[in-house]
């Protein structure tokens, strides 16, 4: 991936930069009556005890660059990853997000 002023940066050992999908076109949103259901599941938070929201906890993107020992990921790859263990790369403008392979709960 090529930065601003044009030196490239890429993700090493196994990890990814995976750029964030806002909305995941996997989450049914609206019925084929019309009727719109809204996706808010929670989970019990370990650390807190309270409730949190999984949508925004596990976030959905695509890998854009991989690791030379990244094994179960390739470029183009649509991601499920906890945003919890994701760094955000703010040199890099749109999302970019950069995650240790072992991060990514599943792919599709």
């Amino acid at each position: 991936m090529e930065l601003k002023n044009g030196k490239q940066i890429e993700p090493l050992s196994n990890y990814v930069f995976v750029q964030e999908i806002e909305d995941n076109p996997y989450i049914d949103k609206q019925t084929d009556s019309g009727l719109i259901l809204p996706h808010t599941p929670f989970q019990l938070s370990q650390e807190t005890g309270s409730l949190e929201r999984l949508d925004q906890i596990i976030c959905f993107g695509v890998v854009v660059a991989a690791g030379p020992t990244c094994i179960s990921l390739a470029v183009g790859d649509e991601v499920f990853y906890d945003k919890r263990g994701s760094r955000v790369l703010h040199i890099l403008a749109g999302g970019y997000k950069h995650i240790n392979e072992q991060n990514i709960m599943s792919f599709i």
